[in-house]
């Protein structure tokens, strides 16, 4: 028996046989000893005094989950042991979606719902509401978590709204959630806000958003045959971090344990890896100045003396040094804090941050606006529809356009920089959003002209902050000038070779 099992060997509750991990910890008359949070509902007011003496004791120890014997390698300290028991992967769950009699592991929900019940997957879920319904379920992803929508109508005509997923009280809060509803054209609708989704538990209860169908129908002018749309969103870091203080609780990685003193090694060095300018880590090759301050190899590119000391980088010094510690480094995911596991080297974690699944996106328009990227066209639907780009179009080319193409489920970034006054080069770039697909694609940009014709072609690029933009020379744009303005087309397709 190792010295840690050693240490807490004693402290079991003489209820459940487990240990005595979760508060509040308390003295059983019927029992005769130490009883646990987990069976403390159970007693009689009566039968129990509280054991602050042993609360004092287990505040300092550590604990691995319940779910041990299961294969969860997880040991977490007092105070976290409930948040994890709570969404761990081992814990036997029920399938909430009506009449399915599936129950296993957690970790195994997410396979059971493709292989059974992958006819409800929708993304967005998009779902009928007329005269004859009662109930309505599907299914929907946010990265890798799957949410289960409900639409229920109780007596009264009252209708409820509730999303609700497989994890915690604490996991569920970091997301929200609204259902727009729209009359039978779809010209017209209201959006109900919640500000958190709920647990499976919850699906039990009549929780979530509700509204009668009589004001439904009134505020839609009378419509009968109506489509709500449920949007999904994960909260910003900063809302999240929120949450996690309040609770008190850490978001624990889901599928890796990484011991402490990993951790704290690489925070020590996290610092000397991010380049001072991007922000970004930095691997091979990388730069130093005179004074000892290290850039990354774009940054550098773009400046002639240290911003920090001042001294000329005209002759620029590798940091071969850095650049070895680089190298045996493992970095996390920059998503960590939102629950992203993942852990590698600088330049692996680089690639995998342009596609992780628990990214916060930023909205390109200088909004408020962040959260998952599969959320993001709902977001520019709503709020800025004047940047939707319309394939085959004839447009005029304006002063650096940021603009978003829908096709086929996938969205593009096309970003156009120029000034129309100045004697720079135009500089264009197409990029897809989110890579899951794996899907190629091509684009072809033409300038259009009665006389002339000017076709450029190159791949649809997956999203990242380091793609470089392909550049036309101002003379070659300057001759498609007709009257003042400059006109052009942008296609994109699949690349099936």
């Amino acid at each position: 028996m190792s010295k840690k099992k050693d240490d807490i060997a004693d402290l079991i509750c003489k209820s459940c046989k487990l240990y005595l991990s979760i508060a509040p910890i308390v003295i059983s008359k019927s029992f005769n000893g130490p009883v646990c949070g987990r069976c403390k509902n159970k007693l009689n007011p009566e039968d129990y005094t509280v054991a602050d003496f042993y609360e004092a004791l287990v505040k300092t120890k550590s604990f691995p989950c319940r779910f041990q014997k299961s294969g969860c390698k997880v040991v977490t300290k007092w105070g976290y042991v409930s948040q994890h028991e709570n969404s761990c992967r081992y814990t036997e769950i029920s399938c909430p979606i009506w009449n399915c009699k599936w129950r296993n592991k957690s970790m195994s929900f997410n396979e059971h719902i493709k292989k059974d019940h992958d006819k409800l997957i929708q993304n967005p879920v998009k779902c009928k509401i007329d005269e004859g319904f009662s109930k309505v379920v599907a299914v929907s992803t946010v990265g890798q978590d799957f949410f289960i929508a409900y639409i229920i109508k109780k007596k009264g005509g009252k209708v409820i709204f509730t999303v609700t997923m497989n994890g915690s009280e604490i996991q569920s809060a970091c997301y929200r959630y609204q259902v727009e509803i729209f009359d039978e054209k779809e010209e017209n609708s209201i959006i109900l806000r919640k500000n958190h989704c709920y647990t499976f538990k919850d699906s039990k209860t009549s929780v979530g958003i509700d509204i009668t169908l009589n004001n439904i129908k009134n505020i839609l002018n009378g419509s009968t045959n109506l489509v709500a749309k449920f949007g999904i969103v994960k909260k910003n870091d900063k809302e999240i971090n929120k949450i996690m203080a309040k609770h008190q609780q850490p978001l624990e990685p889901k599928d890796i344990v990484i011991p402490k003193s990993t951790i704290k090694f690489d925070q020590d060095i996290l610092s000397e890896l991010e380049c001072p300018i991007c922000q970004e880590y930095m691997y091979s090759p990388i730069f130093i100045c005179a004074s000892g301050h290290s850039f990354c190899s774009g940054c550098i590119q773009k400046m002639s003396i240290c911003p920090t000391c001042r001294c000329s980088l005209k002759n620029k010094t590798r940091n071969f040094s850095l650049e070895k510690i680089a190298a045996v480094t493992k970095v996390p995911c920059r998503n960590e804090p939102v629950g992203c596991s993942f852990y590698s080297s600088v330049e692996k974690i680089l690639e995998h941050e342009d596609n992780c699944s628990f990214q916060v996106f930023t909205c390109f328009f200088n909004c408020n606006w962040k959260g998952d990227p599969e959320n993001f066209m709902l977001h520019i639907r709503e709020n800025h529809a004047d940047k939707l780009f319309q394939m085959n179009t004839k447009y005029t080319l304006q002063d650096n356009e940021t603009r978003i193409i829908s096709m086929k489920n996938e969205v593009f970034i096309f970003t156009l920089i120029y000034s129309k006054n100045r004697n720079v080069p135009l500089e264009i770039k197409v990029e897809k959003l989110n890579d899951k697909s794996k899907q190629k694609y091509v684009f072809k940009f033409e300038f259009l002209h009665a006389f002339k014709r000017f076709v450029l072609a190159d791949s649809v690029l997956p999203y990242s902050k380091n793609n470089k933009n392909i550049i036309i020379s101002n003379d070659i744009v300057k001759k498609f000038d007709s009257g003042g303005n400059i006109f052009y087309n942008l296609v994109i397709n699949k690349n099936d070779k």
